[in-house]
């Protein structure tokens, strides 16, 4: 197994090429918005349909003040 913790870039490369079938996402109760940065960068999809699909798997878990949650690629 191989942690890969990078930009957006490396997240949206990974997902491409379909390298990750788990991903563990942290979210922090804060909301940028304006030219920040996503935690899934590159071209991104054409439509909905070609969006990359995924299924949560456990429970959503509360780590401090942040949401520890983890899913599955689709398949």
């Amino acid at each position: 197994s191989v942690l890969v913790e990078g930009g957006g870039e490396v997240h949206a490369s990974f997902l491409s090429y379909g390298y990750a079938d788990e991903l563990i996402v942290y979210v922090a109760p804060k909301l940028v918005g304006g030219p920040a940065p996503s935690w899934v960068g590159g071209p991104g999809v054409a439509t909905l349909q070609a969006a990359h699909q995924l299924d949560f798997i456990g429970e959503p878990e509360l780590l401090g003040t942040d949401l520890k949650l983890k899913a599955v690629r689709r398949s």
